[in-house]
């Protein structure tokens, strides 16, 4: 959140070291947290480093029966490139591949990964029409597959304006050493749209298009039909998204800048209700 990046995943690997002091290498716990630190290779954009670790995961897990994690770790690397294949279609080949990898699975536990496949290659396949095809599938979806919750299906990538927009010359040279964020509350449908999307809370240095951006990529979100009347208000939510510069160093150097390529932190805010 603070743009330290080299800090987040070396607190992940030290929490991993601190489980697998205690605990069996193949304990969930230690497996699961070494997931989180593939997660930590992925916002650094190290793909290949991330595939490599949900890689072993998988193949850990899996010998040491642990289904749930191997399918879990599976489905991350299957993620991941079709995300990055929404963007670019160069990773059409890596996320066609780890979908198969799920899809050729035959083990009752790994069920439901394969059905998420479903919807990840429909995706894959769709390419710039993903929106859509999902729209299309979801207005299928009967009733009695309906949710209470809200389970997002299909969201768009944030598409960040250029730095030269960013209404600030300096960010665009050297990046913004604070966050700039902002709180969005918005409302899930019935038919599982979105709508009502408005700014509720903002930092003091809030500047430039990026916030219309996230208001683009929110209004084409789709969720899963929710099990209530069409004409019910739906499901409110809010999410804070902060726009960060990394940490890294500067060219031919060890001076510490602040990164000229943004990125989004999404965090979750919204309060759920108890069941029951």
């Amino acid at each position: 959140m603070n743009g330290q990046s080299d800090s987040s995943r070396i607190n992940s690997i030290d929490s991993l070291d601190v489980l697998k002091g205690g605990l069996d290498r193949s304990d969930p716990r230690v497996l699961t947290q070494r997931l989180l630190v593939g997660d930590t290779f992925a916002k650094e954009r190290r793909y290949t480093a991330a595939e490599d670790v949900y890689s072993t995961v998988a193949k850990q897990a899996h010998a040491a029966k642990l289904k749930q994690v191997e399918g879990l770790a599976m489905l991350r690397t299957a993620v991941l490139y079709a995300a990055l294949a929404s963007v670019d279609s160069t990773y059409n080949y890596q996320a066609r591949k780890a979908v198969r990898n799920i899809q050729e699975t035959t083990d009752p536990e790994l069920a439901p990964f394969r059905e998420a496949t479903v919807t990840l290659d429909r995706r894959i396949k769709a390419g710039d029409k993903a929106h859509d095809v999902e729209k299309a599938e979801l207005a299928k979806v009967p009733p009695g597959q309906r949710t209470d919750e809200a389970i997002l299906v299909y969201a768009p990538p944030i598409d960040l304006p250029d730095r030269s927009a960013s209404g600030s010359k300096v960010v665009a040279m050297s990046g913004d050493p604070v966050p700039q964020w902002i709180d969005v509350t918005f409302v899930v449908r019935p038919d599982g749209t979105v709508q009502d999307i408005d700014v509720a809370r903002q930092s003091d240095n809030v500047r430039g298009a990026w916030v219309e951006a996230v208001k683009v990529s929110l209004a084409k979100r789709l969720y899963r039909p929710l099990a209530m009347a069409a004409d019910r208000p739906g499901l409110r939510r809010i999410e804070r998204y902060s726009l960060v510069y990394d940490v890294t160093y500067a060219s031919a150097s060890r001076v510490q800048v602040r990164s000229s390529v943004p990125r989004i932190e999404m965090t979750d805010l919204t309060v759920e209700k108890p069941s029951g």
